[in-house]
């Protein structure tokens, strides 16, 4: 069992490691997949439900799709959000 998450998951990413959920009220968390006994590392929360994640190919940066419409991507070493950016209306 994963430790942290208090909310409904809406997420899941697996890959480099390491698993990232999303959950319904804009967190998200980082479990190491060597230590999953471990609590999860919180990385900057997006305050939105997320609908969507897609980690790029090294595995160090996350693109999360807010409810809002916002695309973020963010650093998974440092735990920052490094773009934020709302999508025009009808795209």
């Amino acid at each position: 069992m994963l430790k942290g998450g208090r909310q409904e998951v809406t997420r899941v990413v697996l890959g480099s490691g390491k698993i990232i959920t999303a959950s319904v009220d804009g967190r998200l968390r980082q479990y190491d997949l060597a230590k999953l006994d471990a609590p999860a590392v919180e990385l900057t929360p997006l305050g939105v439900r997320i609908d969507a994640l897609t980690p790029d190919d090294s595995g160090w940066k996350l693109l999360a799709a807010g409810q809002d419409g916002r695309l973020q991507i963010l650093d998974l070493g440092a735990g920052q959000r490094l773009l934020s950016a709302i999508a025009a209306p009808g795209w």
